[in-house]
């Protein structure tokens, strides 16, 4: 039997005397129709329209509602705009709210219930409402219909069928076929029934859009519990799939508990916006932030060409549904001028999943990879947040976001979990030696099928049963790392293969040993602290902190970080406007896996400076690899002491801990080096370079402070400045040293002189 969800207080007070029936385009009348949802309420009635809230107690409660660029605001009224139309957000939860006009005539709405992100309807609410094969929409708590797509493997009388739901996005709902090289086609070729759902606001769904507010989980909660009543879903049990933006929605939705989740398989989700790509180390992010004004513009009314197709088409239910848009919520614009981490606004559902990811407790298949210029290589910090998931499968890997669909033992494992845990069927992934060939080409920008690239033959006997197969499954291990995708050997270099791979219990493991390197003399990294004294000659050293000294970005514009070997113009800094370390050459193999910390004293002719530090391989045949940047504003320099480690400095980015630097004095500062996993081999030397932002990132492009800086680092007895890299103790590495370039998303380079 389902389990029913609590029973929520629908006020779904509309007034219905003199209603159209919600044409956008047409004038309202004069009475309020109101809606409660998840901490906001939504109101429809005429133009111009003056309104306030007030409580069960006849009082005035502020808001926070949106100007006439977009920009949300506390106040205490708010005026309707040219539609009629008014989004009242960052309302407490409460029964008894009214709408109300201020002046004029004294309509109000009927009372009005605002709930919690915790607050669930019935189940009854979710069963009434029925789903065909094709276009359609599905409705939310607070009244909100959101534009579906739902693709079956043959006739619904045939079913049911397994069933996958690909939550959020302006084409997750768009009709007609799903495109094979993505993770609802990939499973419409394995016999799935898949589902696309399009985020409130965006495409024909109803409501205004607001990145990661709130309704982003609980529209999602909706979506998972209507779609899993429909009789032709097997089990009455869904999974969730998804890239992106659909991955890090999903965890937010996963950690409500809807009751018939089964299971969740996110690639490339972000941890913490924030703090992974809008401003790492509070150095703002211009690539991340033009990125959300991407999202944002095609959620206005007119840029999604099938919705203004099916507007045209005759579709009254999508011509509504943008009546709302004119209160959209324009982050980009306030990001510009956001220098620090949100204290508010936010209920970190969907802001900083990772906060809430204890409370996820479905079977999850997690991705992520280390250079993922949409999650900074941040998501592998959610593996050690979903403690409570007994059934996690986490794989870890160089590249981008796609290489989890692109990487074959990822996705054949990918394959056997939708299988298993939404099926719940003994796993069979032959029909993926076809389909593959076909995702990889599109995928990897290539003109053609990728033929050369073979996928695995089943791992699971044929006859297996499925209790035997899940036991062999979850007797795996929980973690995997993959070393080298990109240079396996018999496979042409830049192909998303994998050298060679690691179990592992947890991220960090618990064996990686803490590692301290020394910033030394001629440019050099030392295994032993400084014994010179402060301030004695040959105790610190000089970069002018400049970032244009060479080009913001590596990756020219007509290329794709995707593709199987872009040609990224990866320059290195010039010596005058940056400082290198390297150490001795290697005796024995170093693998690393995890984050590292640069722990600088530095002074700088200005009050603040911007800093980055990148960490490279320098191999023995004179070429130098990439291996992974982090950042940090020296201003935003306090730690968060509750999650800051030896390796992995976690800073607040809050304004009331920001501190300008002291004129001539030194300052310790930690720089954290985003999480990552690399091989360096025999006879290589590990190399460190300290530069203003830019130029190894090859799509992100940093808002810098203003001017240049001329900056100092010191290197003595009471400044030691080091570095602590993330080892693994006796790890080898059974594979040569791989082709440059070859290695996804690690570019390759003739070595620079250290300067």
């Amino acid at each position: 039997m389902r389990r029913t969800a609590p029973v929520l207080l629908l006020a779904l007070s509309l007034v219905a005397a003199g209603c159209t029936s919600g044409d956008g385009d047409q004038p309202r009348p004069a009475t309020i129709e109101a809606h409660g949802g998840t901490g906001q309420i939504w109101v429809r009635t005429d133009p111009g329209a003056e309104l306030a809230l007030l409580d069960a107690a006849g009082e005035a409660v502020p808001f926070e509602a949106v100007d006439a660029k977009g920009a949300s605001r506390r106040r205490s009224t708010a005026t309707t705009d040219a539609k009629g139309a008014l989004v009242l957000r960052g309302v407490e939860p409460d029964t008894g709210y009214v709408v109300a006009r201020v002046e004029g005539d004294a309509a109000r709405s009927e009372r009005i219930t605002v709930t919690a992100a915790s607050d669930h309807p019935a189940a009854a609410f979710y069963e009434a409402q029925d789903l065909e094969e094709g276009y359609g929409y599905l409705t939310t708590r607070d009244g909100t219909e959101l534009a579906v797509n739902v693709t079956l493997p043959g006739p619904a009388a045939d079913g049911p069928y397994p069933t996958v739901v690909e939550y959020l996005g302006p084409d997750a709902g768009r009709p007609g076929e799903v495109p094979l090289a993505s993770p609802r086609g990939i499973a419409a070729t394995l016999g799935f029934a898949t589902v696309g759902v399009s985020g409130r606001g965006t495409g024909c769904s109803g409501g205004a859009f607001a990145l990661w507010e709130g309704t982003w989980a609980t529209d999602g909660y909706d979506a998972i519990e209507v779609i899993a009543s429909q009789p032709w879903v097997l089990h009455n049990s869904v999974g969730m799939v998804g890239v992106d933006d659909p991955a890090t929605a999903m965890l937010a939705v996963a950690a409500l508990g809807p009751p018939d989740l089964a299971a969740i398989a996110p690639m490339g989700a972000v941890d913490d916006v924030f703090r992974s790509a809008l401003a790492p180390g509070g150095v703002p992010n211009e690539t991340g932030i033009e990125a959300v004004a991407a999202r944002e513009a095609a959620a206005r009314p007119g840029a999604s060409e099938w919705a203004t197709k099916r507007i045209s088409d005759g579709d009254r239910t999508c011509r509504a549904n943008q009546a709302l848009r004119g209160q959209n919520l324009v982050l980009a614009r306030q990001l510009v001028d956001q220098r620090f981490r949100p204290s508010s606004g936010t209920d970190g559902l969907a802001f900083a999943p990772i906060d809430q990811a204890d409370k996820i407790t479905v079977p999850t298949f997690l991705v992520a990879t280390w250079q993922d210029q949409r999650s900074a290589g941040h998501a592998a910090d959610l593996a050690p947040a979903l403690g409570n998931v007994q059934r996690a499968f986490i794989s870890l890997l160089n590249g981008d976001a796609n290489e989890g669909l692109t990487e074959a033992s990822v996705l054949q494992r990918w394959v056997e979990f939708l299988q298993l845990y939404v099926a719940q069927q003994a796993p069979v992934t032959t029909s993926m030696q076809f389909v593959y060939p076909v995702v990889v080409g599109e995928l990897l920008g290539e003109p053609g099928p990728v033929t050369d690239l073979p996928f695995p033959a089943d791992r699971f006997p044929s006859g297996t049963s499925y209790d035997a197969a899940l036991a062999l499954y979850q007797s795996e291990t929980r973690l995997r790392v993959l070393f080298d995708v990109g240079a396996a050997p018999f496979v042409g270099i830049g192909l998303p293969a994998t050298a060679w791979e690691e179990p592992f219990g947890d991220f960090p493991p618990p064996e990686v040993l803490p590692t301290r390197w020394y910033l030394a003399e001629g440019g050099t990294l030392a295994d032993t602290p400084p014994l010179t004294d402060d301030g004695a000659a040959n105790t610190t050293d000089e970069y002018v902190s400049d970032p244009d000294a060479r080009p913001e970005m590596a990756l020219p514009p007509d290329q794709a970080v995707t593709d199987r070997l872009p040609a990224l113009d990866w320059r290195a800094p010039a010596t005058a406007s940056s400082l290198a370390y390297v150490s001795p050459v290697l005796l024995s193999p170093v693998v690393m896996l995890g984050s590292a910390s640069a722990d600088l004293w530095i002074s700088s002719s200005a009050p603040d400076t911007d800093l980055q530090v990148t960490l490279t391989e320098v191999r023995p045949d004179g070429r130098e690899t990439f291996v992974q940047s982090g950042w940090l504003r020296a201003s935003q320099r306090k730690l968060d002491e509750r999650h800051a480690t030896e390796l992995r400095p976690v800073h607040t980015q809050l304004e009331a801990d920001a501190r300008p630097l002291r004129a001539d004095r030194f300052t310790p500062v930690r720089v954290e080096i985003f999480p990552f996993a690399h091989a360096f081999r025999v006879g290589s030397r590990i190399r460190i370079t300290i530069s203003a932002p830019g130029g190894d990132a090859p799509t992100w492009r940093f808002a810098t402070l203003p001017g240049i800086q001329e900056n100092t680092v010191a290197r003595s007895l009471d400044r030691p400045s080091s570095v602590v890299f993330p080892v693994v103790p006796g790890a080898g590495i059974p594979t040569p040293s791989p082709p440059c370039p070859s290695l996804r998303g690690q570019p390759c380079r003739a070595t620079q002189p250290t300067g």
